[in-house]
């Protein structure tokens, strides 16, 4: 599987965190978005959101993960 994950953050301190995860074929096996608690920083806002990610990840297979962030 390969994740792609992004976080976003905002002067205000609101986050969010969008992924995606695609077979090896590129089919998409699940896509989501959440809201983030506050964050300080983008950087954490960036780790929050592969935090998340990983773990639905986790939740729809068992297969490795390759991972691809910003």
């Amino acid at each position: 599987m390969k994740l792609n994950s992004d976080g976003s953050f905002g002067t205000d301190g609101r986050a969010g965190a969008g992924m995606i995860v695609r077979d090896g074929a590129g089919k998409i096996i699940f896509s989501a978005c959440r809201h983030l608690h506050v964050c300080r920083d983008a950087l954490e806002a960036e780790l929050s959101a592969l935090m998340v990610s990983l773990v639905l990840s986790r939740k729809w297979s068992n297969l490795p993960i390759l991972v691809e962030s910003d």
